[in-house]
């Protein structure tokens, strides 16, 4: 009888994670200017952000167990009220433990909003919509507006200013991209 009750959970939990984010739904990577680069991974982000600001993605490499100072990649942002897709690449080789989104790096409130996350490598993707707040968890510094979902607000708290959304441990993405044919 124990036995039974531990398969019927291993087996809920490997529906959950097979089935609802590793799907075999294509994405679109048609939405990127430039070609990809092979054996390279990238982080494409769609978000409406207000004002013009500085957005960084911390990683992690497999094999490393904490974020380094210069372990970054950073882009500008110019606000808008209309989403805009911004295109991190990481360096070649290199394959993602964890990633931190630092939404905004100038000391201001920003509202923005997250409509998709995905993670690119040659002709595949692993694309976050519905189940961001899965993968990704908003630090004190940023607060999630009530009223629409993925709408969020950054803040300052004791005169400090650090907004960002830690991700999951991405090894299993990671798997997914690199060896799924």
């Amino acid at each position: 009888m124990h036995l039974l009750k531990i398969f019927s959970i291993i087996s809920i939990m490997g529906s959950i994670n097979g089935c609802s984010f590793f799907d075999e739904k294509k994405c679109a990577i048609n939405t990127i200017d430039e070609p990809l680069t092979e054996d390279t991974v990238y982080l494409q982000v769609n978000i409406t952000i207000q004002k013009n600001d500085i957005f960084r993605v911390y990683y992690i490499p497999e094999g490393k167990d904490s974020f380094i100072d210069r372990g970054y990649i950073e882009k500008k942002i110019i606000g808008s009220n209309e989403p805009q897709t911004v295109l991190f690449k990481f360096p070649r080789g290199v394959y993602l433990k964890q990633i931190r989104l630092d939404i905004s790096e100038l000391r201001q409130n920003q509202y923005f909003k997250i409509h998709l996350v995905k993670f690119l490598f040659e002709n595949k993707c692993f694309e976050i919509t519905e189940n961001f707040s899965y993968f990704f968890k908003g630090n004190k510094f940023i607060v999630g507006e009530t009223n629409e979902l993925y709408n969020f607000r950054t803040k300052d708290m004791d005169n400090r200013y650090d907004p960002h959304f830690l991700s999951k441990n991405l090894i299993n993405v990671m798997d997914y991209l690199l060896y799924k044919d």
